[in-house]
């Protein structure tokens, strides 16, 4: 028989704030397909989109009456999940729930000890072991063996599963159900602060990342990519059947192939679509030549995780790029007159108060279009974690009872306040010279873009009335 099941895409960290965008959840898009394929039926509840009141979320829950909710977890937003959970067995108590996310695959018996309502955790990438974890459902069979899986078994243990080998031909998933949000995308929920135009969209071209920057969560090193022709088509079905016209590429990073990412830009170009978009890049990946073809493809926006303006503190980050090289990426890009994004991390190991007006001087210098600042979140199971926590300098863990993000202890700073303070300067010393502020101004005046203009009035009180005991968390442009 069929299962009843609810997918649901926590809010963002600082709700009910105005966010920077806000994405279709593709990660629960593609489970939501195969379970369809199964003959499930699957509804799927946007919370960070329709931004609905926590009485609505509590009756869209207990409505749904669940055989299997399943949400992703990410370690910033640990109490929503809690509550998600309790939310969820209360509904249902004889309902099966399940997380996972890139919070909860590296420590999954830890969560099942911090969640006591949940009773599965996914790791790694979901489909197949979602489709799998809901068939034994289904069929009242045990989790026992079940590949990709951490569960509490009947008696209380923690049992951990072998892990599920990786999918490595992305052409071979189905297509994400966006029909299940096809009301969302009607409303023009899902947006970028950026761009005026309502809907936007997202695509997944490539997982796993190559590269082991010591902060980064992504624990999956096989780079994997889709077809370019498999990837048009997906852009072609954006476009024509939910009226996208502009498209962020939501992979880690876009560019490890170069080859493969022309090739793209070649099909765009050739099949004339019109339809704009946005991609991550590692500066030593572009040239001129590449950015000219990203141009005439569609491309609007190139983005860059540069990190620091300090050579040794990109070292230390296990980076694999230069202080120079990202400049010359930035100046490649500016000059071709598309948008470029820079993001910037500060806390690090290391991180002293010259290498933080080392990274506002090169921000000032290179003038990319968008910066954002965060301080360094220490995730589960990183390089920096590790080292914090082996050396002492690791202040507070991962929990939904946590009274402030756990944070990486420097020679200079006696609490996590002052990196708060510290992000502000930083903030104020970009975003109040005249380049930023006219730029920004333009930017609402010629596109009309009402959103981007209560946007920057919410930023400018946050940054004249600060509150530094408050963890911030900017989420990239």
């Amino acid at each position: 028989m069929a299962l009843d099941i609810l997918l649901i895409n926590p809010r963002a960290t600082d709700y009910p704030k105005i966010q920077q965008k806000s994405y279709a959840p593709l990660n629960l898009l593609y489970i939501a397909a195969v379970l369809e394929q199964d003959g499930h039926k699957v509804r799927v509840s946007d919370l960070n989109a329709t931004l609905i009141d926590d009485a609505e979320v509590k009756r869209v829950i207990n409505a749904a009456n669940a055989d299997i909710y399943a949400f992703p977890y990410f370690s910033e937003i640990a109490k929503q999940n809690q509550w998600l959970a309790q939310l969820c067995r209360q509904a249902n108590p004889e309902a099966t729930i399940v997380m996972g996310g890139p919070g909860a695959s590296p420590v999954p018996k830890q969560c099942l000890e911090q969640f006591p309502e949940v009773d599965a955790i996914v790791r790694g990438e979901g489909e197949w072991t979602m489709q799998e974890l809901a068939r034994r459902v289904d069929a009242n069979r045990s989790l026992k063996d079940c590949l990709g899986v951490t569960y509490r078994a009947d008696d209380g243990t923690l049992v951990t599963n072998q892990a599920r080998p990786v999918e490595t031909n992305l052409d071979k998933l189905p297509a994400p159900a966006r029909h299940l949000v096809s009301d969302i995308y009607q409303r023009g929920e899902y947006y970028a602060l950026l761009e005026s135009d309502r809907p936007v969209g997202g695509i997944v071209t490539t997982r796993g990342c190559p590269f082991s920057c010591g902060f980064c969560y992504n624990t999956t090193k096989r780079y994997r990519m889709r077809s370019p022709e498999n990837v048009v088509e997906e852009l072609v079905h954006l476009k024509t059947k939910l009226g996208v016209n502009f498209v962020e590429f939501n992979d880690i990073l876009f560019t490890a192939n170069r080859r493969r990412a022309e090739r793209i830009f070649e099909l765009l170009i050739k099949e004339n679509l019109g339809i704009r978009f946005a991609f991550k890049a590692r500066a030593p990946e572009i040239n001129d030549r590449f950015v000219d073809l990203a141009r005439r493809a569609g491309a609007a926006q190139i983005g860059f995780g540069v990190e620091s303006g300090s050579q040794d503190i990109i070292e230390r980050m296990n980076k694999k790029t230069t202080v120079q090289q990202c400049a010359d990426g930035i100046e490649a890009v500016r000059k071709a007159g598309i948008r470029c994004h820079t993001g910037y991390v500060l806390g690090y190991p290391g991180e002293t108060p010259d290498t933080i007006r080392d990274t506002v001087d090169f921000i000032l210098k290179t003038k990319p279009t968008t910066v954002t600042i965060d301080v360094l979140l220490p995730y589960p199971d990183t390089p920096v974690y590790h080292e914090a926590k082996a050396d002492g300098s690791l202040v507070g863990d991962w929990s939904p009872n946590m009274p402030e993000y756990p944070w990486v202890k420097l020679p200079w700073v006696r609490n996590r306040e002052e990196l708060e303070q510290a992000r502000s300067w930083a903030m104020n010393r970009v975003f109040f010279r005249p380049f930023y502020a006219w730029q920004f101004v333009s930017m609402i005046a010629s596109a009309r873009n009402r959103k981007l203009a209560e946007y920057m009035a919410q930023e400018t009180r946050l940054s004249l009335f600060p509150k530094h005991d408050e963890a911030s968390r900017a989420i990239g442009w």
